[in-house]
């Protein structure tokens, strides 16, 4: 099943210059894939969070590392492990597999919720924040695959990606209480998302603003 594209932010003189030569060139420069914009970044803002998240995720693991005694629940170790492995192969799966790749992304995000939840009151803010990336991630794996399916434009799908990811992220919050990195990273991306499609479909980016509002709130309600 082909993929759902994406309009990627404006290109430069030189390379509309390039791609108009070129329908398929044009095509292929002008569009991305909602999704993977979690993972190949295309603007200061999402690379951020995604270099973020790896720094989180390394001085978690040296965490455990230097202190075993950090690490006796085992349930959170396999949870982890889940959703890493489903991470390390969910890039090849997407527009090859997109069933597979919905499922396992939405998975994944289980697995890293359940394992936020089991840590909550630990100083392990890296599970969280990965918990809350992968939410994003397989809210718009979702979204994308189901509007491929109904043949919905860009700006539907952003609404049916952005907006459930943020009652979702609003909803765990309060189960989370003061551990705020999942809802961090929910709005970290849905700022990346807007950033990467305000230019060609501005209903995005009210979408992300009104998901943004939403984990804010969440986040204040958290702190208070």
């Amino acid at each position: 099943m082909a993929s759902r594209t994406w309009p990627s932010a404006g290109l430069s003189g030189a390379e509309r210059s390039l791609t108009s030569l070129s329908p398929a060139i044009r095509d292929a420069a002008a569009s991305t894939s909602f999704p993977q914009l979690f993972v190949r970044p295309e603007n200061p803002v999402m690379w951020a969070l995604l270099l973020s998240l790896f720094v989180l995720l390394a001085m978690d693991a040296a965490g455990q590392w230097t202190d075993p005694s950090r690490s006796q629940d085992m349930q959170v170790w396999w949870l982890l492990s889940f959703a890493l492995l489903v991470c390390s192969v969910w890039p090849w799966l997407m527009g090859h597999a997109d069933v597979a790749a919905t499922i396992g992304a939405i998975a994944a995000a289980m697995a890293a919720i359940a394992a936020a939840i089991r840590t909550v009151g630990q100083s392990r803010p890296a599970i969280g924040f990965f918990a809350g990336w992968l939410t994003g991630l397989a809210a718009a794996t979702l979204a994308t695959l189901l509007g491929t399916w109904a043949a919905l434009p860009d700006g539907q799908i952003a609404i049916l990606s952005i907006l459930p990811a943020a009652m979702v992220g609003v909803a765990l919050q309060r189960r989370l209480g003061r551990a705020f990195a999942y809802s961090v990273a929910i709005t970290w991306g849905f700022c990346g998302l807007a950033v990467s499609t305000m230019g060609n479909t501005p209903i995005s980016a009210l979408a992300a603003i009104l998901g943004i509002t939403a984990m804010a709130a969440a986040l204040i309600r958290a702190a208070s």
